[in-house]
């Protein structure tokens, strides 16, 4: 699956803030085209009130920085 520019990850983003707890985010073999999608994705995860139980993210391409962003988000999220 390729999310081409921002929508999908608004998209993506868009469902995980409308629920404060996610039990699953599974994204298997997904690659952000533009990174302003992975960042549209990621940005819910930054609140406080939104929680992942579980993460799976076998196969994403993600960059270093990419990395340490979704590194942050994890240490934060409880």
């Amino acid at each position: 699956m390729v999310f081409e520019h921002d929508m999908y990850g608004r998209s993506i983003g868009h469902l995980l803030s409308l629920s404060q707890t996610i039990y699953q985010l599974e994204l298997q073999n997904v690659s952000f085209e533009h990174p302003r999608s992975f960042y549209e994705m990621c940005q819910p995860l930054l609140k406080r009130q939104s929680r992942i139980a579980v993460l799976k993210i076998r196969g994403v391409l993600i960059t270093t920085l990419e990395a340490r962003v979704l590194q942050y988000i994890l240490m934060n999220n409880k």
